[in-house]
């Protein structure tokens, strides 16, 4: 396998994530999409919707 390969494998394996007792943020609740799409009209329902899935995604994996 190659290098860019076994990382992109890594980087979304949730069990790598959960080993660290981490979390993987949802894309479209990351910051890079979020800024992406900051001169949108819609900007204030995507921030609204980034809460709303990462609250979701993370909801079971906290302590």
């Amino acid at each position: 396998m190659g290098h860019k390969i076994i990382l992109t494998f890594v980087l979304t394996d949730l069990d790598e994530y959960r080993s660290r007792n981490t979390f993987m943020i949802p894309k479209t609740a990351s910051w890079q999409y979020l800024k992406d799409k900051a001169e949108q009209d819609d900007i204030k329902v995507k921030v609204d919707e980034a809460f709303d899935v990462f609250q979701e995604e993370s909801a079971g994996k906290r302590p």
